[in-house]
């Protein structure tokens, strides 16, 4: 993850120990860790892959959580599946009325990264998202108060765009 993503998230940090937390894509493959923007609260990394920060190996799309959690963070993973527009639907379902889901990834520009060199168990599919397409996604599965945006990416490195959203079910 990088320091834009996890600054966006961080506008939704707490400690408080009330609030569930579930982060889907959780593996923590460059040392950056959301994370740690909650600690004190009941949190839970959910990836598909084993690997550093992942509490529950599952699939996004699919697993969902034993009760309606508080906030569901999705940093830098939908530009490696294409099954991305289902986990956005899935996390409204993980989301008790009130909820909240914070989501960012790679956007238009953004160079190609994670594919079949981080883990050789990853699959090699690659695409960027744009906040129009993930701000459609969100407001057809039910999303209330959806902001998006498409931001230029601050370091010269990754270069493109970063897309970010929230929504609340």
């Amino acid at each position: 993850m990088h320091a834009e993503a996890k600054e966006y998230a961080a506008r939704w940090a707490t400690n408080d120990p009330a609030i569930t937390v579930v982060e889907l894509g959780s593996r923590n493959t460059s040392g950056a860790r959301v994370r740690d923007l909650f600690r004190g609260t009941q949190y839970l990394g959910v990836d598909a892959v084993p690997g550093a920060d992942v509490d529950v190996v599952a699939n996004a799309a699919e697993w969902l959580p034993a009760a309606p959690v508080d906030l569901v963070l999705c940093c830098e993973l939908f530009e490696h599946t294409p099954r991305w527009a289902e986990i956005v639907v899935n996390a409204l379902l993980m989301l008790r009325p009130g909820g909240r889901a914070v989501f960012t990834c790679a956007g238009p520009g953004r160079a190609v990264h994670g594919v079949n060199h981080d883990d050789p168990d990853l699959p090699g599919w690659y695409e960027n998202v744009t906040a129009a397409e993930l701000d459609h996604v969100m407001a057809a599965a039910g999303y209330r108060l959806v902001e998006s945006e498409q931001v230029a990416h601050r370091s010269t490195h990754l270069g493109g765009t970063d897309t970010r959203a929230s929504g609340v079910r």
